[in-house]
């Protein structure tokens, strides 16, 4: 079976597009517009991979990350992506992120890490 990715970002034409190339690749894709949206799927579904957006309304990339590690059970690899990050990384790399990736995506460099995990 397929892996299910999460995809949290606000940018709703730069998400609809990375939605589109995860099922065009047979992934099961769920998504949310802010960390907000994103517990409650999270909440209701099995995922393997969340890929979040840092800068959101209502709770960001980091908020979300520091939630998911401590309020869930079950701790999909969490991917972070950013063109203005405002935190140091290795604020990241404590709770655990499997990766971080600059915008604008590679989307090559994110389908290696995500079929690598």
């Amino acid at each position: 079976m397929n892996k299910s990715i999460l995809v949290v970002e606000d940018e709703s034409d730069l998400r609809e597009g990375m939605v589109a190339l995860f099922k065009d690749r047979d992934y099961l894709v769920f998504e949310a517009a802010n960390g907000v949206d994103a517990l409650q799927i999270l909440e209701d579904n099995l995922i393997d991979i969340v890929l979040s957006d840092i800068k959101m309304p209502k709770l960001d990339g980091l908020g979300l990350l520091k939630k998911v590690r401590t309020e869930f059970n079950r701790q999909p690899k969490f991917y972070l992506m950013s063109g203005d990050n405002p935190y140091d990384i290795s604020d990241f790399l404590l709770l655990g992120i499997s990766a971080y990736f600059d915008k604008p995506l590679d989307i090559d460099k994110v389908l290696l890490q995500i079929n690598d995990d």
